[in-house]
């Protein structure tokens, strides 16, 4: 039994869209591009550390990875962003817990505008409760400070 070209030229098609649209779900997929940065828990840091201009657009959670999305001003200095807990909880129902998103604009004073999003892994975080409370599942409520404001997000495990 002979299979036309015509059949065979389709089945290769298929195949070969099939392949791209996984390829391009790849690329489009942020979650598999993580470049590893962890929130990071200490309350002393989390005290002193730099609290220059940002704002926060929106927050997800994925998982254990938390995506932000902030813009700030600048342009001619390089700015770093960190993830830091408070390591205190607030004992209410559900627990709550401080986060900043710390940024350090070592003094920009250009007037660019940039938006970004960075990934943050909330595994130390989780990791930090489960020891505290042994509980392997919970809800604690991230209040995340970035610039001026306070969001408030679930983080659900």
């Amino acid at each position: 039994m002979a299979i036309s070209l015509k059949i065979l030229g389709g089945i290769f098609l298929l195949l070969v869209s099939s392949s791209m649209l996984g390829f391009l779900f790849v690329i489009s997929n942020p979650y598999l591009f993580l470049n590893n940065e962890k929130i990071i828990l200490d309350c002393n840091l989390y005290a002193e550390a730099p609290r220059d201009s940002i704002y926060i657009n929106n927050l997800k959670i994925s998982n254990q990875y938390l995506s932000i999305n902030f813009s700030y001003g600048g342009g001619c200095q390089k700015h770093e962003l960190l993830l830091i807990g408070s390591e205190q909880y607030m004992e209410s129902y559900p627990i709550q817990t401080n986060i900043l998103l710390s940024h350090n604009s070592n003094n920009d004073s250009c007037l660019a505008w940039f938006t970004e999003v960075k990934i943050f892994d909330l595994t130390p975080l989780k990791l930090q409760y489960q020891e505290l409370y042994s509980e392997n599942s919970a809800t604690v409520i991230l209040r995340v400070q970035g610039g001026q404001e306070v969001f408030i997000i679930d983080f659900v495990f």
